[in-house]
């Protein structure tokens, strides 16, 4: 299980640098470790001190819980919010001007069901 725990924490460490548009030296720098000792713990899928795990959270704007778990109860709109905004993260702006337009289509869709069952 912490196995798991440990691969999982730096997965996730590793999405949120990607999420973030940063690196793994900026976020060890940040943190007061060498982007060497940064860099082991990940390849080695070493837990870092609690301290630590806060530091780096608070470095990538995110929390403890959601680099140990993936689900981060604080976020506005629960995991899937989050699932979301990292699949919107990962788009080119081609992709993004797509995808906006196929959400107006969609949305202004039910807005028009949803006024015309209203009438009935």
């Amino acid at each position: 299980m912490a196995d798991t725990v440990d691969m999982d924490f730096w997965i996730n460490v590793k999405a949120e640098i990607k999420r973030s548009n940063t690196t793994q030296e900026w976020v060890a720098q940040s943190i007061d470790v060498r982007p060497d000792v940064f860099s082991r713990w990940i390849q080695r899928n070493t837990m870092p001190r609690v301290d630590q795990a806060v530091a780096i959270a608070q470095a990538l704007n995110t929390s403890v819980e959601y680099l140990v778990t993936g689900v981060d109860s604080t976020v506005q709109g629960g995991p899937n919010r989050r699932l979301f905004d990292q699949f919107i993260n990962n788009l080119d702006e081609q992709d993004i001007a797509k995808a906006h337009k196929i959400l107006i289509e969609v949305f202004s869709g039910e807005k028009k069901e949803t006024s015309t069952s209203h009438r009935a």
